[in-house]
């Protein structure tokens, strides 16, 4: 959205003075496997979520990215505001409040890749790990326990982890994911990442169209675009303290 919450705060004073609203390109938040998870989160609310841990790694010179190669000083930047960003939005999201505080800690950070790991407090002592890194190769996957029930999720779908060791459970939704490539590719349809583009669009042009609906869409908003862009600056932080516990702000307009 923005670097600094400041700019954050006017972008959203200019949305409310001129009538406007703000919609951040959070995209994941279109998967079909986190849609389910926050559902069923919502269900449980009250003491469902147990425990999660998110994984989320790509190489940004291999798509391209427009942020610093990896062999800028500030590598910590680079990666919060590219990948953990997109963590630090969804996390939230599907717990369904705000954390409040966090702490932030290097996990790697040489000549192979950049790897930091975000753990965010959430009220009852929740703590749910984010891993954010710039190494080759991609991984997106989010391990969680809801009710006793633990779940794996990610691109391709969400299963039941049940007697499967984690590591197994990991190969075989990356292995539908991989599959479901191949088959869009030789239909000529859309990938789920493209697909998750598609109707992220589609949400903000239904909320064009009718602006005085009601909101139901999973979009995300200014306001969450703001979270977000908190969230990096106090992770920017906690790594500056030596990985210390941060608070974070219970207000982000």
């Amino acid at each position: 959205m923005v670097l600094q919450i400041s700019e954050a705060r006017l972008l959203l004073d200019l949305a409310r003075s001129l009538n406007r609203h703000i919609r951040v390109g959070f995209n994941r938040r279109f998967r079909p496997a986190y849609l389910e998870l926050r559902a069923r989160l919502e269900r449980e609310r009250g003491g469902g979520l147990r425990s999660a841990r998110f994984e989320l790694c790509s190489n940004p010179l291999g798509w391209s990215s427009v942020s610093s190669p990896l062999n800028q000083p500030d590598r910590s930047a680079t990666l919060l505001q590219d990948l953990a960003s997109h963590q630090l939005d969804l996390v939230p999201w599907l717990v369904g409040e705000n954390p409040s505080r966090l702490r932030a800690r290097w996990m790697q950070r040489d000549a192979q890749g950049t790897r930091i790991q975000i753990d965010l407090q959430f009220e009852g002592n929740l703590v749910v790990s984010c891993l954010a890194g710039h190494v080759s190769g991609y991984v997106e996957r989010l391990a969680i326990d809801v009710a006793g029930r633990e779940l794996v999720a990610g691109p391709g779908g969400i299963m039941r982890r049940g007697v499967l060791p984690q590591a197994l459970a990991y190969r075989i939704l990356e292995g539908r994911s991989q599959s479901r490539a191949v088959a869009h590719k030789l239909m000529g349809q859309p990938g789920d990442t493209l697909s998750t583009f598609r109707r992220q669009l589609l949400a903000w042009a239904q909320a064009i169209d009718s602006p005085a609906a009601p909101d139901t869409s999973p979009a995300a908003d200014g306001l969450a675009g703001a979270r977000s862009v908190a969230l990096v600056n106090a992770s920017s932080r906690s790594l500056a303290a030596d990985g210390a516990w941060v608070d974070t702000p219970d207000s982000y307009h």
